[in-house]
């Protein structure tokens, strides 16, 4: 079986390197790192999903 993934679903370099220092600071840090992410990204992901939505 093969599914074919569109672009948005796909995460970019960016994306993998962020949720790797987020990981990595949780150890350390707890639970703040990915607080901060969260606040950061969470207006970005809001309007991607909402961008393909209207397609």
């Amino acid at each position: 079986m093969t599914t074919e993934l569109d672009a948005a679903s796909v995460p970019t370099n960016d994306e993998k390197n962020i949720a790797t220092v987020t990981h990595l600071g949780g150890t350390v840090f707890s639970f703040i790192p990915a607080l901060i992410v969260w606040l950061l990204k969470k207006t970005t992901a809001l309007t991607s999903a909402i961008k393909q939505k209207r397609r």
